[in-house]
């Protein structure tokens, strides 16, 4: 049996304050930070604006609601669809169903 001795020296935090201060990793969370803000504010007010339009009357509104849950309802098999073409293959126990051997 392997036994790795143990230590009383704290292995790796040197590392993560490397990488959370170095200038590569403060450009890509900013850059992250600025689409997640630009995205979720378009996401708002996208949202905002087709409920004040929906919520008026108009002709053929329920075809215009039924449009809107579409998009909502299109995202799983669309998801579906991107993992099985990714080309990511699982585990051979995975696909022959977790037999036992």
């Amino acid at each position: 049996m392997n036994v790795i001795p143990a230590t009383d020296e704290l292995v790796g935090l040197h590392d993560y304050v490397e990488i959370l201060t170095s200038a590569a990793f403060v450009a890509r969370l900013a850059w992250t930070t600025v689409g997640t803000t630009v995205c979720v504010a378009l996401h708002v007010g996208i949202g905002l604006g087709m409920a004040l339009l929906l919520n008026r009357p108009m002709r053929m509104r329920s075809v215009y609601r039924a449009l809107l849950g579409l998009g909502l309802i299109n995202q799983l098999p669309s998801l579906v669809i991107a993992y099985l073409t990714s080309g990511h293959r699982p585990h051979r126990r995975c696909r022959e169903g977790m037999k036992s051997p």
